[in-house]
């Protein structure tokens, strides 16, 4: 009987261990300027938290199978994890009345998620108001994961 519990708590304890993990992806893109060139992306679902391009991590949520987040300056990155398809939208408010409101509304955000202590929820509220503009400039990329060298 102690063998068969020892047995069990061993395999829980592994089988926890196996979710948490990161994920390396290498990623191309189609489009004639980036074609070939490889893009790296790193997710840590531990941490849920995603790097792009070995910069800053951001934290990501999940919407169904996507894996969504912000990044930089005004950037929405949206990774379907089923088909491994990244898309990442760009924008750009060259009008400054556009770019004073969204400060506003991402600073009043910024006040409510602190507030509530609710970092992702900061990130999915940023993240739709950004999908109410037309992006100026769309990127797709087809992700793979990348195979440890050693």
């Amino acid at each position: 009987m102690k063998k068969i519990l020892i047995i069990l708590f061993l395999g829980l304890l592994f089988n926890v261990n196996s979710y948490a993990e990161e994920i390396s992806l290498v990623c191309k893109s189609n489009k004639l300027m980036q074609k070939g060139v490889p893009a790296s992306y790193l997710i840590n679902t531990k941490s849920n938290r995603a790097i792009w391009q070995n910069g800053d991590a951001f934290i990501y949520f999940m919407d169904g199978s996507n894996l969504k987040h912000i990044s930089g300056r005004w950037q929405r990155h949206t990774l379907n994890r089923d088909t491994g398809v990244l898309k990442i939208e760009l924008y750009e408010f060259k009008d400054e009345k556009k770019e004073k409101e969204m400060k506003e509304i991402i600073n009043d955000t910024i006040v409510l998620a602190g507030k509530e202590g609710d970092k992702p929820f900061l990130f999915r509220t940023i993240f739709e108001i950004l999908g109410k503009y037309k992006s100026n400039y769309e990127v797709i990329f087809n992700c793979e994961r990348s195979k440890k060298l050693f």
